[in-house]
Protein backbone atom coordinates (compact mmCIF):
# COMPACT_ATOMS: atom_id res chain seq x y z
CA UNK A 1 0.00 0.00 0.00
CA UNK A 2 2.89 2.49 1.10
CA UNK A 3 4.58 1.39 -2.76
CA UNK A 4 1.07 2.71 -4.04
CA UNK A 5 0.75 5.87 -2.59
CA UNK A 6 4.53 6.82 -2.67
CA UNK A 7 4.19 5.94 -6.56
CA UNK A 8 1.28 8.19 -7.05
CA UNK A 9 2.69 11.12 -5.15
CA UNK A 10 5.99 10.45 -7.63
CA UNK A 11 4.15 10.88 -10.94
CA UNK A 12 1.83 13.38 -10.11
CA UNK A 13 4.69 15.87 -9.02
CA UNK A 14 6.95 14.58 -11.68
CA UNK A 15 3.91 15.72 -13.96
CA UNK A 16 3.58 18.96 -12.79
CA UNK A 17 4.82 22.00 -15.15
CA UNK A 18 6.15 24.49 -12.38
CA UNK A 19 8.41 28.02 -12.57
CA UNK A 20 11.69 26.80 -12.31
CA UNK A 21 14.36 30.08 -12.21
CA UNK A 22 18.72 28.96 -12.77
CA UNK A 23 21.44 30.94 -12.05
CA UNK A 24 21.76 34.58 -10.17
CA UNK A 25 18.62 35.33 -8.93
CA UNK A 26 19.28 38.65 -7.27
CA UNK A 27 20.50 40.05 -11.18
CA UNK A 28 18.12 43.40 -10.48
CA UNK A 29 20.14 44.23 -7.10
CA UNK A 30 23.75 43.57 -8.87
CA UNK A 31 22.72 45.74 -12.04
CA UNK A 32 21.44 48.60 -9.90
CA UNK A 33 24.05 48.57 -7.63
CA UNK A 34 26.99 48.77 -10.49
CA UNK A 35 28.73 52.03 -11.80
CA UNK A 36 31.79 52.53 -13.27
CA UNK A 37 34.91 52.67 -11.32
CA UNK A 38 33.60 49.93 -8.54
CA UNK A 39 36.30 47.74 -7.64
CA UNK A 40 35.63 44.02 -8.45
CA UNK A 41 36.34 42.79 -4.55
CA UNK A 42 33.49 44.98 -3.48
CA UNK A 43 30.80 43.44 -6.52
CA UNK A 44 31.83 39.57 -5.29
CA UNK A 45 31.27 41.05 -1.56
CA UNK A 46 28.29 42.27 -2.14
CA UNK A 47 26.82 40.09 -4.77
CA UNK A 48 28.65 36.62 -4.54
CA UNK A 49 30.67 34.82 -7.20
CA UNK A 50 29.57 35.84 -11.18
CA UNK A 51 27.87 33.21 -12.79
CA UNK A 52 31.01 33.09 -15.53
CA UNK A 53 34.49 34.45 -14.99
CA UNK A 54 36.60 35.00 -17.95
CA UNK A 55 39.94 36.98 -17.62
CA UNK A 56 38.69 40.44 -17.19
CA UNK A 57 35.12 40.11 -17.99
CA UNK A 58 32.54 39.05 -15.05
CA UNK A 59 29.41 37.68 -16.33
CA UNK A 60 26.14 37.66 -13.84
CA UNK A 61 23.49 35.33 -15.96
CA UNK A 62 19.80 34.02 -14.63
CA UNK A 63 17.10 32.07 -16.90
CA UNK A 64 13.82 32.08 -15.86
CA UNK A 65 11.74 29.15 -17.40
CA UNK A 66 9.29 26.04 -17.36
CA UNK A 67 10.31 22.69 -16.23
CA UNK A 68 8.80 20.66 -19.01
CA UNK A 69 8.85 16.87 -17.46
CA UNK A 70 11.54 14.90 -15.10
CA UNK A 71 14.36 15.65 -17.67
CA UNK A 72 13.31 19.08 -19.75
CA UNK A 73 13.90 22.04 -18.96
CA UNK A 74 12.60 25.14 -21.31
CA UNK A 75 13.66 28.40 -20.75
CA UNK A 76 12.04 31.70 -21.67
CA UNK A 77 13.77 34.28 -20.71
CA UNK A 78 17.92 35.21 -20.40
CA UNK A 79 19.23 37.92 -18.08
CA UNK A 80 23.13 38.76 -18.51
CA UNK A 81 25.20 41.25 -17.16
CA UNK A 82 28.72 41.22 -18.60
CA UNK A 83 31.11 43.32 -16.25
CA UNK A 84 34.54 44.15 -18.04
CA UNK A 85 37.01 45.29 -15.59
CA UNK A 86 40.91 46.08 -15.53
CA UNK A 87 43.21 46.23 -12.60
CA UNK A 88 39.95 45.25 -10.80
CA UNK A 89 38.35 48.51 -11.59
CA UNK A 90 34.77 48.65 -13.43
CA UNK A 91 35.23 49.73 -17.21
CA UNK A 92 32.36 48.73 -18.98
CA UNK A 93 28.71 46.98 -17.72
CA UNK A 94 26.40 45.49 -20.24
CA UNK A 95 22.77 44.27 -19.72
CA UNK A 96 21.27 42.19 -22.00
CA UNK A 97 17.38 40.38 -22.26
CA UNK A 98 16.70 37.49 -25.14
CA UNK A 99 13.28 36.18 -24.39
CA UNK A 100 13.83 32.59 -25.96
CA UNK A 101 10.75 30.53 -27.21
Amino acid sequence: MKFLLYFSLFFLISCQKSHKLTGYAKISNVENNLKIGDKIDEIIEKHGPPSIVDENVYYYIKIDGKEGSVKYFMPKKITTIKIEFKNDIVLKIEKKEKNVS
